[in-house]
């Protein structure tokens, strides 16, 4: 189990590396579509919807090492005073929230890429590509932040079973 969790890991970190040069791109498009605009007076068509389809690629890449990094914002104002047992169980529960969410993302992601795919949808864009390049994407990310979630469950778990100094047999 733990080198399931060590490769999971390391997919997220490889994934985030890309979600980060993927905002790299949309950087380098909004200068070349400054420079488009302003010395040439001939703006891009497609550096706006590029960076859009870009920006859903680098958010979803990036969301399970979100999650596999605690980077997600909660409110702990109150967890965090909590023993380390109660702390572990309170994030099961929130974890199990999230991944009722998250199971959505991944059946309509499914649901949406299959349905694009099948009937050959296309983005409502000034560049139109295929719908499923879009969709694909939302369930695999979605997929990878459910395998984070599940990792970090079993991370809790093993805190809220393990003995401390002091317990009785």
């Amino acid at each position: 189990m733990n080198t399931l969790i060590k490769k999971l890991k390391k997919l997220n970190e490889a994934a985030a590396t890309l979600s980060g040069a993927f905002i790299f791109i949309i950087c380098l498009f909004a200068v070349i579509e400054v420079i488009a605009r302003t010395t040439f007076d001939q703006p891009t068509r497609w550096s706006l919807a590029f960076s859009q389809f870009i920006l859903l690629y680098a958010i979803f890449l990036g969301s399970a090492y979100c999650f596999q990094e605690r980077g997600h914002i909660r409110v702990d104002i109150l967890v965090d005073h909590m023993p380390r047992r109660i702390r572990a169980i309170f994030n099961v529960i929130g974890l199990l929230i999230a991944s009722v969410f998250v199971g959505v993302l991944i059946w309509k992601g499914y649901e949406n890429t299959i349905l694009s795919a099948r009937f050959d949808y296309l983005t409502i864009t000034t560049i139109q590509i295929p719908a499923a390049y879009l969709y694909v994407i939302i369930f695999v990310g979605s997929v990878l932040m459910i395998l984070s979630i599940l990792a970090l469950i079993i991370e809790n778990i093993i805190i809220v079973t393990q003995k401390e100094e002091g317990d009785v047999k």
